[in-house]
């Protein structure tokens, strides 16, 4: 009888063992142990993937205005060679400088105002120095 009791209580301790550790082999906690797993493994690629789309716009955004700006340059270069040539200096001394060619008159027409105020037009006959003496010293 002894050799009975002694093998029960061998049963129970090993079914005691089989019951402490036999909720690994679970499904239901394997399947959780798989999905945390999953999780943490997912998290920082997900992470790294958004931070890389948020690269990738900031990419595209500088490469439109890299674009912008060369097209800017290009309208400055093409505004400098036309200031350079001649008939681009002859303009610029004609508009800004109230300059006239030989046997040209300058004739200033100005907007009508809306209080239909009289509106004088200048023709200019004075010599460049006659201007800043008056410019200077008239009131």
């Amino acid at each position: 009888m002894a050799k009975k009791d002694y093998q029960k209580i061998k049963r129970r301790q090993n079914n005691s063992k089989k019951t402490k550790f036999s909720f690994l082999f679970k499904p239901k906690f394997l399947a959780i142990v798989i999905l945390i797993f999953i999780f943490f493994a997912f998290f920082p690629l997900a992470k790294n993937f958004s931070q890389k789309r948020m690269v990738d716009q900031e990419i595209e955004n500088i490469k439109q205005e890299i674009e912008e700006f060369q097209s800017k340059n290009q309208e400055l270069k093409d505004m400098i060679s036309y200031l350079d040539s001649d008939s681009g200096q002859q303009e610029v001394a004609r508009l800004n400088l109230g300059m006239k060619g030989p046997g040209e008159e300058v004739v200033v027409v100005e907007d009508l105002d809306l209080n239909d105020k009289k509106q004088e037009t200048i023709v200019e006959t004075q010599n460049n120095w006659q201007k800043w003496l008056n410019y200077f010293f008239s009131g």
